[in-house]
C-alpha cells in the first residue's frame, strides 16, 4: 500500500532583499533564482538521546522561529527537518547568516549546494531474471513485489505505459511529490527525463512503448512500486537542501528504498546531507547513491572524486561499468577499447590486416599505394574524415584509423553512411607508438565480456579517506523509459545506481525482515570482484567489493556491519572488528582468508564458528603486511557454498598536514561588468580540503590598498570545491579599470573570529577589469590604387590591458575580414606595444577590409577599411598605338582624315580590349565598360549612353573601327599637353 504524508512545510516568515555582494556557490551549483539571498542548512543540536526528545525538538524548533522573526526580518524558511536531522533550510542575507549562526541550540551552519544528474540489458547480466524465478516466504516470484522506491530526482512521466500510466495509489507510482513548485505532482518540468529513466531501470514493466525497433526494456524489480519526488528546476541544479526534504519525505511515505542519482563534488561525513542519509538508514530506509561521472579527471584535477550525498557512510555509493560489448584494437603486445567515429562500421567479430601509413589520406597521398587488406594509418587535416576514409576504403583498405595532429584525444563523425569500413579515432600519442609498428598486423575484435569499469566512473576515496564507491552496477548505454512513451540509451553511474536499487528492492521482497543494513551487506559484501582487459583486478577505490549479483544477495547467508573497513591513518598495525549476523537459518562455519590488493596469494585469517542467528564480533588486525601509503584489500568469507567479501581501506605513515586549500584558480583574469551578458562576473574557484568555520574575501587595488571586504562568513561552512561570482559592483558602483587583487582568508574551528591573528590568509586572485573596448588606429594609406593587386598598411591595436602583466594575452581575437573571403579571417600578428602590418591583396574595384578586435575581457572593437583598385593604361596615337610607352605596332590607319584601326587588332592591345562581331554589330568591352557599333552606323551606344561616332567601315574584307571614339566612349580623358589618352577601368 502507499499512503501520502501530509508535506512539512515550514512558516515564511518576511521577506526583504538585502544586498549579498559576491554570491558564493558550489562548483556544481549556480546562483540562486534570488541574487540577494543565498539557502543555508542550519541544523540544531539533537536531543534523539533525552527524554521526552520530541518535545524538545518541537520547542526548539519554535524557539528558532521565534527568533528568526524578531532577529532576522529578511529571513525565510524553505524546509523543515524533523526526522532525519533536526533543523531548518533558511534563505537569508549575507548579514543574517552571521546572526544566525549565534541563536540558541544552533550547531551548524551550511551552504547549500547544488546537485546536478550524473549522466554519462542489466537486467540479465545482474542475475535479476535468475531471481525472479526464486520464490519469497509466501511462495511469489521475487519480482519487487511490495517494495516501494523512491525516487529522488527530476521527475517521473508517470503516464509512460511501462511505468503504470497513471499516478495515485493504485498505480506503479503512487506517491511523490514536486519541491520545485511545491506541488503535489511530481511529473517533470521541461523536457527532463533523467528521473524517468532511472525509474525504469528499477522498477519498468517492459509493456509496449516507442524503442526504435528494440526490445523494450524491463526493470530490475518489474513489480516494485515508485515514488517521484523532483527536485530539479528548470535551471538544471538541485538544492541539497530540496533534496534533503525529499529524503524525509520518502521516509515518511514509506519507502523502502531511495535512489539519489545525483551529487555535487566533494564529500565529508559530517555534512547535514551525509548525517541525515545516515540517520534514515539507521531507521530502516535504503539509500542508493551515483559515486559521481568525474573519473576522466585526473587526481591533480579532482583529487576526491566520489560525489555527496553518495559518499554518505550508510549509502549505497554505486560506481559504473561497461557491460555494452566492445571493440579491442590490438598492435604488439598492446590493446585499446576503440572510439569509432560517428556512421563507422562495426566490428562484428575480428578484421585484422597490415598497417600501413597513408599521411593523410588524400588521393595523391593514396593513390600510389596499394592497401588491399590493409588497415590504413591516417593524420587528420585537409580533408573531412569522410573523404579520408573513402579514398583508402577505395585503395582496398579493410579499416581506416586517424590519429589527431594535435595534443589529446578527439572524436569524429563521417557524416553520414557510405563508409563500408570501420573507422575510428585516436590520440596523437597512439598515433605516433602506431607508426612504429607499420607494415606488421593489428587487429580489430569484438568482445562482449562483462564488468569492465566505465571510463566516467567516479573513483575513490572520499575527502576523510573513508572506501567508496561500494559496489558496481552496469552503467553503460542502458535501455530504459524516457518521455510519455519512450525509450533510450544513457550512460553514466545515474544508471549505476538505480540497478542496485531494484536489487534492492528485489532482496527486500525475499527477506522483509532484514533491517536497511543487512539489505547493504547483502548487495555490498556479495558483489562479485572483476578485471580489466588483462585480467587484473579493477581497483577496489574503482569497483568497491564489486559488481552487483542479486542471486547472491538474495541467497546470502551471513550478514556484515561494517560493510567495509576505513582505518584512516595508521603507524602501526591496528585492531579493528566487524559484526557478522548469521542468516542462514543454521549453524554456519566461516573460513576467512585476507587478499591484498597487488597481491596473488591470499593470507589465512582463520575459522569462525556461528550459531544460526547469531551475531559473532569478529575481531581483527590489519598492517601486518602494510606498505607506506595507501593499502586495500578483501577479507574473505566462504561457508563452501557461498562467498562474501568486505573491502578494506587504510593508510600506512604519518597523516599529511593538509593544506586548508589545495586549489585556487581565476577562470576569468579579466572581466567587463558592464552588464552586456559577456564577462560581466568575475568567476573563480577554490578547493577547500576540509571544513572550515568561516571565510573573508577583501578587494585591493592595482597598488594592494585595501578597497572594501566583500563578504564574510561565520560558523560551519562545507568543504569542497567552491565558485566565486562577483558582478564587479561595490557599494552599487563598478569597480574602476585596472589591476585588482582579492585575497582570501579562511578561520579554523573553534578560533575567535575577532581575532586577526586567527585568519589564515590562503591566497589571493589577481584579475583587471575594463569596461573600455579595444581600438585601431591605422596609419594613412592610399584609397586608391592603380594597378596594384597589393597594398601594405601598418597601424596599432590600442588597449591598457597591452600595458598589464597579460601582455599580448590582452588581445584575445585580432582578425582581418576582407569581401573576397569574409568566411576565413586571417589572424593578425601584433608586437608587444600593439603595431602590426598588414599585406592586403586587392581585387579591382571596391575591396571591403574589416579589423575586428575582442580583448580579454570580451569587449569588441575595430575598424573597417575601404580601398578602390582600378586598371589603367596611357595610349598615345601616332603611326601606331604606343601604350605605356611601349609601341605595340598595331597600325593606326587614316581614314578620312580620322585614326582608325583593325578591329580584330584589339586583342593585341595590353591588358585587352576584347570585341565580338555579329553581322555588323560589333560589341567591344574592357572589363564592366561595354559599347556598341555597326558598320557604316555613325552611332555608338555606351554605358553612359547614346553619341555619335565615325561609322565602322569594312577596308579590304577587314573591319576598321575609329579609336577615338572607341576610346571615348570608354571613358577615357585626353590629355591636350601630352597628346595622351588615359583609360581607367575595373575588371571583371
Amino acid at each position: 500500500m502507499c499512503f501520502m504524508r501530509k508535506i512539512k512545510f515550514a512558516v515564511v516568515v518576511f521577506v526583504l532583499f538585502a544586498l549579498l555582494v559576491m554570491p558564493i556557490v558550489n562548483a556544481n551549483g549556480f546562483i540562486p533564482e534570488d541574487n540577494d539571498l543565498n539557502r543555508y542548512i542550519v541544523e540544531l543540536n539533537d536531543y534523539s538521546r533525552f527524554p521526552n526528545s520530541y518535545s524538545l525538538m518541537l520547542m526548539s524548533h519554535a524557539n528558532f522561529k521565534a527568533n528568526l522573526a524578531m532577529v532576522c526580518p529578511d529571513a525565510y524558511t524553505l524546509f523543515e527537518y524533523d526526522t532525519g536531522i533536526s533543523g531548518f533550510s533558511v534563505s537569508c542575507s549575507d548579514e543574517s547568516i552571521k546572526k544566525i549562526s549565534c541563536f540558541e541550540d544552533v550547531r551548524s551552519v551550511t551552504m547549500v549546494r547544488y546537485a546536478y544528474p550524473h549522466l554519462f540489458n542489466s537486467v540479465e547480466t545482474t542475475g535479476a531474471t535468475e531471481v525472479w524465478q526464486m520464490r519469497d516466504g509466501v511462495d511469489k516470484n521475487i519480482t519487487g513485489d511490495g517494495a516501494l522506491v523512491g525516487i529522488i530526482d527530476t521527475g517521473v512521466h508517470y503516464y509512460h505505459p511501462s511505468l503504470g500510466g497513471g499516478f495515485g495509489d493504485e498505480y506503479k507510482v503512487c506517491v511523490g511529490y514536486n519541491f520545485v513548485d511545491y506541488s503535489p505532482d511530481p511529473y517533470p518540468m521541461g523536457t527532463h527525463s533523467h528521473g524517468t529513466h532511472c525509474a525504469g531501470i528499477v522498477a519498468a514493466t517492459g509493456l509496449p512503448g516507442v524503442a526504435s525497433g528494440e526490445p523494450t526494456p524491463t526493470g530490475i524489480a518489474p513489480d516494485a512500486k515508485l515514488g517521484a519526488y523532483n527536485v530539479f528546476g528548470s535551471r538544471g541544479g538541485a538544492p541539497m537542501d530540496a533534496v534533503m526534504m525529499a529524503l524525509e519525505q520518502a521516509f515518511e511515505d514509506g519507502c523502502d528504498v531511495v535512489n539519489l542519482s545525483l551529487g555535487s563534488e566533494y564529500v565529508w561525513a559530517d555534512e547535514p546531507y551525509c548525517k541525515l542519509i545516515d540517520n534514515l538508514v539507521d531507521k530502516g530506509m535504503v539509500v542508493v547513491g551515483s559515486a559521481g561521472n568525474e573519473g576522466r579527471n585526473s587526481r591533480e584535477d579532482l583529487p576526491f572524486q566520489v560525489s555527496s550525498p553518495g559518499g554518505a557512510e550508510y549509502s549505497i555509493s554505486v560506481a559504473a561499468m561497461n557491460d555494452a560489448g566492445i571493440t579491442l584494437f590490438s598492435y604488439g603486445d598492446e590493446s585499446f577499447i576503440v572510439q569509432y567515429m560517428s556512421f563507422s562500421e562495426k566490428v562484428e567479430d575480428r578484421v585484422s590486416g597490415e598497417l600501413v601509413y597513408c599521411e593523410k589520406a588524400t588521393v595523391e597521398d593514396v593513390e600510389d599505394l596499394d592497401l588491399k587488406g590493409a588497415v590504413a594509418l591516417v593524420e587528420r587535416g585537409d580533408l573531412t574524415f569522410f573523404d579520408k576514409a573513402k579514398n583508402v576504403e577505395t585503395q582496398g583498405a579493410i579499416a581506416c584509423v586517424v590519429f589527431n595532429n594535435k595534443p589529446g584525444e578527439f572524436g569524429g563523425t563521417l557524416g553520414s553512411k557510405g563508409i563500408s569500413i570501420p573507422v575510428i579515432a585516436v590520440s596523437d600519442e597512439v598515433g605516433a607508438e602506431l607508426q612504429e609498428y607499420l607494415g606488421e598486423e593489428v587487429s580489430f575484435k569484438y568482445d562482449e565480456r562483462l564488468g569492465l569499469m566505465a571510463e566516467f566512473s567516479s573513483p575513490g576515496p572520499t575527502n576523510d579517506y573513508r572506501l567508496k564507491p561500494d559496489m558496481s552496477a552496469p552503467g553503460f548505454q542502458v535501455l530504459s523509459t524516457v518521455y510519455d512513451e519512450s525509450y533510450q540509451r544513457y550512460n553514466g553511474t545515474s544508471m549505476s545506481a538505480p540497478t542496485v536499487a531494484g536489487g534492492a528492492a528485489l532482496v527486500i521482497q525475499a527477506h522483509p525482515e532484514w533491517t536497511a543494513h543487512d539489505v547493504r551487506s547483502s548487495l555490498i559484501n556479495y558483489a562479485v570482484p572483476q578485471v580489466d582487459l588483462k585480467g587484473d583486478l579493477h581497483p577496489i577505490l574503482s569497483q568497491g567489493t564489486g559488481r552487483m549479483h542479486i542471486p547472491s544477495s538474495v541467497n546470502a547467508t551471513a550478514l556484515f556491519k561494517p560493510t567495509s573497513i576505513s582505518g584512516g591513518w595508521v603507524e602501526e598495525p591496528f585492531t579493528t572488528s566487524i559484526d557478522i549476523k548469521n542468516v542462514s537459518g543454521s549453524d554456519m562455519s566461516l573460513f576467512v582468508d585476507q587478499l591484498i590488493e597487488g597481491e596473488e596469494a591470499s593470507l589465512e585469517f582463520g575459522k569462525l564458528d556461528i550459531p544460526s542467528g547469531e551475531t559473532y564480533k569478529y575481531e581483527f588486525t590489519l598492517g601486518d603486511q602494510a606498505k607506506k601509503g595507501e593499502n586495500t584489500g578483501y577479507l574473505i568469507f566462504t561457508d563452501g557454498k557461498n562467498t562474501a567479501r568486505v573491502a578494506y581501506l587504510y593508510y600506512y605513515g604519518k597523516e599529511p598536514v593538509v593544506d586548508t586549500v589545495s586549489h585556487m584558480n581565476v577562470k576569468t583574469p579579466v572581466f567587463s561588468p558592464n552588464d552586456d551578458d559577456v564577462l560581466d562576473y568575475f568567476q573563480a574557484d577554490i578547493s577547500f580540503n576540509k571544513p572550515i568555520s568561516g571565510v573573508e574575501y577583501t578587494l585591493l587595488d592595482g597598488d594592494r590598498e585595501v578597497e572594501k571586504i566583500l563578504g564574510y562568513y561565520y560558523e560551519y561552512v562545507s568543504g569542497g570545491m567552491w565558485n566565486f561570482n562577483w558582478d564587479g559592483k561595490s557599494d552599487y558602483d563598478v569597480i574602476s579599470d585596472g589591476k585588482h587583487y582579492l585575497e582570501f582568508y579562511t578561520l579554523d574551528f573553534n578560533l575567535d573570529p575577532k581575532i586577526k591573528n586567527n585568519w589564515e590568509k590562503q591566497g589571493e586572485y589577481e584579475f583587471y577589469s575594463t569596461t573600455q573596448p579595444p581600438e585601431v588606429d591605422i596609419d594613412e594609406y592610399e584609397d586608391f590604387v592603380v594597378n596594384d593587386d597589393s597594398i601594405t598598411i601598418t597601424g596599432t591595436i590600442y588597449d591598457f590591458l597591452l600595458d598589464s602583466d597579460l601582455g599580448k594575452d590582452a588581445i584575445k581575437d585580432a582578425l582581418l575580414f576582407s569581401d573576397a573571403n569574409p568566411r576565413e579571417p586571417t589572424p593578425i600578428d601584433f608586437d608587444s606595444d600593439g603595431d602590426f602590418e598588414l599585406d592586403l591583396n586587392l581585387h579591382s574595384g571596391d575591396n571591403y577590409f574589416g579589423i575586428y578586435l575582442v580583448n580579454a575581457g570580451g569587449l569588441e572593437g575595430g575598424a573597417e577599411i575601404v580601398i578602390t583598385s582600378v586598371s589603367m593604361m596611357e595610349i598615345e596615337i601616332s603611326d601606331t598605338l604606343v601604350i605605356d610607352g611601349e609601341d605595340t605596332g598595331i597600325e593606326v590607319v587614316d581614314i578620312d582624315g580620322e585614326d582608325f584601326i583593325r578591329l580584330e587588332e584589339m586583342i593585341d592591345i595590353p591588358n585587352g580590349i576584347g570585341y565580338e562581331i555579329d553581322g555588323k554589330d560589333i560589341y567591344l568591352f574592357v572589363g564592366q565598360k561595354s559599347l556598341w557599333m555597326k558598320v557604316g552606323e555613325p552611332l555608338m551606344i555606351t554605358d553612359m549612353g547614346i553619341s555619335f561616332c565615325e561609322a565602322p567601315v569594312i577596308v579590304d574584307d577587314e573591319v576598321m573601327v575609329p579609336i577615338t571614339d572607341v576610346l571615348d566612349g570608354f571613358g577615357a580623358e585626353f590629355d591636350e599637353k601630352t597628346s595622351m589618352y588615359t583609360l581607367m577601368w575595373i575588371a571583371e
